[in-house]
């Protein structure tokens, strides 16, 4: 089954017409994409930054063993919650770094943070006397 010379220069451009309406579907279906990315990026990446705030949060309020005591005149570590600021301002999105000041954050943070330190501390388990000492006295 041999075609003809014009035949087969048809079936060729129909099946180059094939693969070009193929091609600017899938054109269309990928810029579609990157629409539908560009306008979900923003909610994510808030989504990342409130979620990353948190986490900080419940590292920052768990419960701690108590440290040892340093020796007088010894320089400490720098303060946790400073560390982390820094680090991560670099990785948030640029748009929200135009918009907040890191010299606002802390600024806010710092005074925010020592008055959440002084809250009243809870009660020592050694302070309670224990429960079976208790009812050998009553």
């Amino acid at each position: 089954m041999s075609l003809s010379l014009v035949e087969l220069n048809a079936e060729i451009e129909r099946i180059e017409a094939g693969i070009v309406l193929r091609e600017a579907r899938l054109r269309g279906r990928v810029s579609e994409l990157g629409q539908r990315v560009d306008a979900a990026l923003p909610k994510v990446a808030a989504a990342g930054v409130v979620a990353g705030a948190l986490g900080l949060l419940a590292l920052w309020l768990r419960p701690r063993k108590p440290a040892a005591a340093a020796p007088a005149g010894a320089a400490g570590p720098p303060s946790g919650w400073l560390h982390w600021v820094t680090l991560a301002w670099p990785l948030l999105p640029l748009s929200l770094r135009a918009v907040v000041d890191l010299r606002l954050v802390m600024a806010i943070g710092k005074p925010l943070l020592a008055m959440l330190r002084r809250r009243a501390p809870a009660p020592s388990p050694a302070a309670q006397p224990p429960a079976d000492a208790a009812q050998k006295h009553g």
